[in-house]
Formats: structure tokens, sequence, C-alpha cells
């Protein structure tokens, strides 16, 4: 299996949207949220936000998206603001490959730290995230869930 990772184009919105919906582990067939997803993923790419998509075979499962925030007390930090993994390509080191590179490029980029949030109940997210050494630095409450900020210094 071939492993590449590059930035995002319009032709792999509509991959993109599914590889979300499935790993949010949403109804496939349900065309309110892959049309949902399929405009976000635009805005991203219309906004000029740096997406970065791994794909197997030539094929997109996983991608990445940053920006800066503007939000203190991170003003300045890269945001990953999705990720996202095809369920059938989860628990095989594409996620871990689709980190390392987005860290590297930030890191090339000039940014010193990165954040990111998930929701307290995603312990698989956490664990990920705690493993890659991202440190978990404040709860928050958003409507009814409560999300854990993790930053990583580089």
């Amino acid at each position: 299996m071939r492993i590449d990772i590059r930035t995002a184009i319009y032709p792999d919105v509509e991959k993109l949207a599914l590889v979300k919906v499935l790993a949010k582990h949403m109804d496939e067939a349900n065309s309110v949220s892959l049309d949902f997803e399929h405009a976000y993923i635009n805005e991203l790419l219309d906004e000029r936000r740096t997406v970065f998509v791994l794909l197997c075979d030539r094929e997109p499962v996983a991608f990445c998206a940053v920006r800066e925030c503007s939000r203190k007390p991170y003003s300045g930090y890269a945001v990953i603001s999705d990720l996202y993994v095809h369920p059938e390509y989860q628990r095989k080191g594409n996620g871990r490959k689709l980190l390392s590179h987005t860290l590297r490029k930030l890191r090339a980029d000039g940014y010193l730290n990165a954040m990111l949030e998930t929701t307290d109940d995603n312990a698989p997210a956490r664990r990920f995230y705690e493993k890659f050494g991202f440190t978990a630095r404040e709860f928050r409450a958003q409507g009814c869930s409560t999300y854990v900020v993790y930053t990583i210094d580089f």
C-alpha cells in the first residue's frame, strides 16, 4: 500500500466529506450530513486554510486542517481544527503519519506551539493526542458537551 500526504485540492472534497461523516460515525446515506460536510470542506479551501490529505493508493482516506489561532491565551498558536481518518484506515498508523507530517510543516512555517480541542468523552482521541505529547490545558463547556483543550510546544 502506497501512502502519500499532500495539500488538499477541490476534487478531494467529496471523498473528504465522506471520510469525516464515517469517522464521526454518522450514517453515510444521510445526504444532509454529506452536504453539510462537503460545504464545510469547500469553505476551508475557499478560506485558503491548510488542509493536508493522506492518500492510500491515491485515494484520500484522512485529512487534517490547520489555521492560526486568534483566541487568547493561544494567540499565535497553530490550531488543528480537524483530524479525521476513515474508519477502515484507523489503528494502522495513518493518523500518526498525518499528524506527524502536519506538526513538521507547522514547525517549518515558524510556529512554536499548536493546539486542538476534542470532546471530553472522546477517550480514543484523547489517548492518541496524549501519546503524541499533547498536554490537556483546560476543560470548557460548550452547549451539552465538555471540551478539552490540548497544546504541544515544538
